[in-house]
């Protein structure tokens, strides 16, 4: 293994497996670093690719060159179209992929890339060699570096969750980096505490489906992609069930003892666990749960909406109160895990940290929840890495340019007070940013960086080109000169909208505003509101969780009151 590289990428999860074949694709000498060659492209949770928002960051991903698409088109096992009866804007696929041979394809990709190397180790020590970095690892190797960029997910400082236990660890029998994050501390980076879940996993032959509503996958699948090849593979249906009351009543029973209650509520609001369900909607009498196959070569299947960490015996006697479950055979139990993240408030538009020099991070490690909001950072970190070593002008992208540059610009200007998932409505210009049109957006960027061929590239010209009576044209051109005549005003309206933030940003906002009235405003961010009372547009903006979508509400009412201030 040679000592030298233009870019590492630390941790092989969906983050840096992007990291690390952009940097090699636009000629960088790239060392992908791992603990573990067997866990690439891992699926902690159900391996669930796409949907609102989610979608559009995938199909953002391809058209910058990156990899999730293609491997999910290659390994779809279940899939449905979102949003289908809404708009174009809305409408995205949404697959679960399997979780076997997902991996495989990845590892298969990555090791077949010329300029990229691949280690398997611990990285212990992060330190300055002059203007270069060095990497040490538990294994003794030291590797000098231009550039690092650090995918470690939920590994950095991890512990699982289990029957009341506590372990080292960043996934369930893997373990935890504890030097590294002491180190990046020593280096000046603050850190802080998140903490997710999963649901138990159960062997399908288990089940009994004639009490669970079906849902039969879309055929042929729904793909990402249509530039390449699919072969329409066979499809598996995923089931649907519900809790009840005799479940209720065990869980409250299991949340009575306060010795474990701290560890079955600790997932995101977005994605919370059972017992913080109960806790938000007490009113609720039941909460669907999602029997989803997760690989087409074994009988596991992943219990959507039933995350906890309690022990195993009693995940077994709550999950058995369900219709459908009542002989379910628990493979893996769920589990909670915590670990640090670091405040993305350090970190430069181009995922670089402000205190080390070269050092970029991308994935859970600043504070995201999600694979796809995992790969766009990688993908963004092994660019910006890359053109850092050349010497060029990072790449940047606007929030009216792509999901990832809302994704990007959120978390660098608001951070985060739990996981950020994205969603279509933290996308001001959601109108504009399609999946139809996300080659068009983004793949001239990625051709000139050489991370799209000239075929690809051509393909993206004659779409562009394309007209309604064209013959013979793909489904997706199709769909995209649909939508753009759909979308055609609502577009100049989304502009006129952005303008009339831009005009009414310093106008303060009426202290004694009651946001939790204001018809519209997302329950998240009339609390963050009314806790934080902002004195303008622009620092209602900067709060976390306060969405574009509210941003426009607010902008309404600013000028509202402006207009009434003159005429008063």
């Amino acid at each position: 293994m040679s000592e030298n590289y233009d870019v590492v990428i630390i941790g092989a999860g969906h983050a840096g497996c992007e990291a690390a074949y952009a940097a090699a694709q636009m000629d960088c000498k790239t060392l992908l670093i791992t603990t573990s060659w067997d866990a690439v492209a891992t699926f902690a949770c159900n391996p669930s690719l796409g949907g609102p928002g989610r979608g559009q960051l995938v199909m953002e991903i391809d058209a910058l060159g990156g990899l999730m698409a293609e491997a999910a088109d290659s390994n779809v096992l279940s899939s449905k179209i979102n949003g289908e009866n809404s708009g174009p804007a809305a409408r995205t696929a949404h697959q679960i992929v399997d979780k076997n041979t997902y991996p495989l394809f990845m590892k298969h990709r990555l090791e077949e890339k010329k300029g990229l190397s691949i280690y398997q180790d611990m990285v212990s020590k992060i330190n300055r060699i002059g203007k270069d970095l060095q990497v040490s690892t538990r294994l003794g190797e030291k590797i000098v570096t231009k550039t690092i960029v650090l995918a470690a997910g939920t590994f950095l400082g991890g512990k699982l969750f289990i029957s009341g236990k506590e372990q080292s660890g960043g996934r369930y029998g893997e373990i935890s980096s504890i030097d590294l994050v002491d180190c990046l501390k020593r280096m000046g980076l603050r850190f802080n505490r998140f903490k997710t879940g999963t649901s138990p996993r159960i062997n399908i032959s288990s089940i009994n489906i004639d009490k669970m509503q079906e849902r039969v996958p879309l055929e042929p699948p729904a793909y990402f992609l249509n530039w390449q090849d699919n072969k329409h593979q066979k499809q598996e249906s995923y089931y649907v069930t519900r809790t009840n009351e005799v479940t209720h009543s065990l869980v409250r029973e299991v949340l009575s003892d306060n010795n474990i209650e701290e560890l079955t509520d600790v997932s995101p609001r977005h994605c919370p666990s059972l017992a913080a369900k109960l806790k938000r909607f007490p009113d609720k009498g039941s909460h669907p749960v999602f029997v989803q196959p997760m690989s087409s070569h074994t009988d596991e299947g992943y219990l959507q909406g039933l995350s906890m960490s309690v022990q195993p015996n009693v995940q077994a006697k709550i999950i058995r109160t369900i219709p459908g479950l009542e002989r379910a055979e628990i493979i893996r139990p769920g589990y909670a895990v915590a670990y640090d993240y670091l405040i993305p408030d350090q970190l430069r538009e181009t995922l670089e940290t402000k205190t080390v020099d070269g050092l970029f991070t991308a994935g859970q490690i600043n504070g995201t929840s999600g694979y796809e909001e995992a790969a766009a950072q990688g993908l963004m970190a092994g660019i910006n890495a890359a053109l850092k070593v050349k010497g060029e002008e990072p790449l940047i992208l606007d929030r009216s340019k792509a999901y990832i540059g809302v994704l990007i610009d959120d978390l660098v200007t608001k951070g985060v007070d739990e996981p950020y998932r994205m969603f279509t409505s933290r996308a001001e210009y959601r109108l504009i940013l399609r999946s139809d049109n996300a080659d068009l957006r983004l793949s001239p960027i990625g051709h000139e960086l050489g991370l799209i061929g000239d075929e690809r590239m051509k393909r993206v010209e004659k779409k562009l080109s394309a007209r309604e009576s064209d013959t013979d044209l793909p489904d997706d051109f199709i769909q995209y000169i649909e939508a753009e005549k759909i979308y055609s005003v609502l577009n100049q309206r989304t502009k006129n909208r952005r303008k009339l933030i831009d005009k009414v940003s310093d106008i303060k906002l009426p202290n004694d505003l009651q946001y939790g009235q204001i018809k519209g405003l997302s329950t998240a961010a009339a609390t963050r509101l009314k806790e934080q009372r902002p004195k303008t547009i622009r620092e209602a903006q900067l709060i976390a969780e306060v969405r574009q979508s509210d941003i426009e509400i607010l902008s309404l009412i600013a000028e509202r009151e402006d207009v009434s201030r003159e005429t008063s």
